[in-house]
């Protein structure tokens, strides 16, 4: 009687200390994400509009300029989607090293921390620099503007994102 007693009691505080149902999600960053599509964060505003002119009125001309300029950390501050305007923003960091370049990136779908060695390269047809990783950054996903303050890639045209960052 003594032995039905305590696997009892056992029993019973097995299932008081059962922990809740509902599982908890993993987050691999520290970057903060609301799902909003009511916030139509996805069009572009006229704010997004207008850093994207002012930097394209004066972007940096070489190289080194951008390289040297890219080495900090840099936040998320504008979006556009190419198809969904109601997508809300991703929260997306990069930090840059003199080699390195870690981004952790938080949407709907995906959230992660990645870590890079990146270079910034000249299309030889074109004459203009982008950003260039290894491992590859996501397809679509490439930072090819860039000025003192903010660098951005715009590839709504193409029914891709907009996303614009800005030094911190």
């Amino acid at each position: 009687m003594k032995y039905l007693t305590v696997a009892l009691i056992c029993f019973a505080l097995l299932f008081a200390c059962k922990k809740s149902d509902t599982p908890q999600p993993f987050l691999a960053t520290n970057c903060p994400f609301v799902e909003n599509p009511d916030a139509m964060q996805g069009a572009v505003s006229t704010e997004e509009s207008e850093i994207r002119t002012e930097c394209s009125n004066n972007l940096l001309t070489s190289k080194s300029e951008i390289t040297q300029n890219l080495i900090g950390e840099w936040k998320l501050v504008g979006y556009g989607a190419g198809w969904v305007p109601s997508t809300s923003m991703p929260c997306s960091e990069f930090t840059f090293t003199a080699s390195n370049l870690v981004v952790n990136f938080h949407n709907s779908w995906v959230d992660t921390t990645i870590n890079y060695t990146w270079s910034v390269e000249e299309d030889q047809n074109t004459g203009h620099f982008y950003l260039d990783t290894e491992p590859s950054l996501i397809t679509g996903f490439q930072i090819n503007n860039f000025c003192k303050e903010f660098m951005y890639f715009d590839y709504k045209p193409l029914d891709g994102d907009l996303q614009i960052y800005q030094k911190q």
